[in-house]
């Protein structure tokens, strides 16, 4: 396949721009932690990318408040994966 953004485009794109918290902070569009960028919607739906890793994750749901108070589901998907990677 070919690239459809340059290195360049997508360095811009996941820098940070906005500070939120000590470890937090928004680019153009995506949350950035730690180096892993990714973007959520509604009920659930979550994305991301680790770099160092060189993991991309994509979850798919439909879960109406799956926020903290049910345990956020996607933050222990996303722990499992990288620890499974991790122990490799």
């Amino acid at each position: 396949g070919s690239d459809i953004l340059t290195k360049e485009s997508v360095e811009l794109l996941t820098s940070p721009k906005i500070s939120a918290g000590e470890t937090d902070s928004y680019g153009y569009g995506f949350r950035i932690e730690n180096g892993v960028y990714g973007h959520s919607g509604s009920d659930g739906t979550r994305a991301w990318v680790d770099p160092q890793r060189e993991t991309i994750a994509l979850v798919f749901t439909q879960t109406p408040g799956a926020g903290r108070e049910r345990g956020n589901p996607w933050e222990r998907f996303r722990d499992l994966v990288n620890l499974s990677i991790d122990n490799q």
